[in-house]
């Protein structure tokens, strides 16, 4: 009971007010909402895009003249593009401007931290620096709207971007 003052009256618990656990539970599902809308919307504002297959077939041409295709049966050509000293072919010439041609396979994919693109298992015309027959790399799309433009890169994290031609 409550005194014509609005105090407790004497000898009762005062009001503890909401409890802890209540509220590290309420925080902990607020952060958790935050972070699934974190994770859907991605970094860029918006929801990544819904690709297929269609999205990645045909060709592609790099901002410094490399080009790509790739076949709906899933292989893989390129030709003039850089790519790493661990892929490129042992008589590539040395530095960022090396370019090669080769083929292999890709499948469409969803990289890790990145978002969609191709899994692309590349041969180089030559083979590789390393003495193995293959290499990986990843074309990522670039922004979240439009599948228009690719991102690729290798192992060393270099990488050109590629638009569809």
């Amino acid at each position: 009971m409550v005194s014509a003052d609005g105090a407790a009256p004497q000898g009762a618990a005062p009001s503890k007010g909401p409890r802890p656990l209540f509220v590290a539970l309420g925080a902990v599902a607020l952060l958790l909402v935050l972070l699934a809308a974190w994770a859907y919307f991605g970094l860029f504002g918006g929801p990544p895009p819904d690709v297929d297959e269609s999205d990645l077939t045909g060709g592609w041409k790099g901002n410094r003249g490399g080009q790509m295709h790739f076949r709906e049966d899933g292989r893989f050509s390129a030709e003039g593009i850089a790519l790493s000293a661990a892929c490129a072919p042992a008589d590539a010439p040395p530095g960022e401007n090396a370019r090669v041609a080769g083929t292999g396979t890709w499948k469409l994919g969803e990289i890790h931290d990145e978002g969609p693109g191709a899994l692309i298992t590349f041969r180089p015309e030559g083979g590789s620096g390393g003495g193995a027959g293959s290499c990986e790399m990843k074309a990522v799309f670039v922004g979240p709207d439009s599948p228009t433009s690719l991102y690729l890169t290798h192992d060393d994290g270099g990488g050109q971007v590629y638009e569809r031609k």
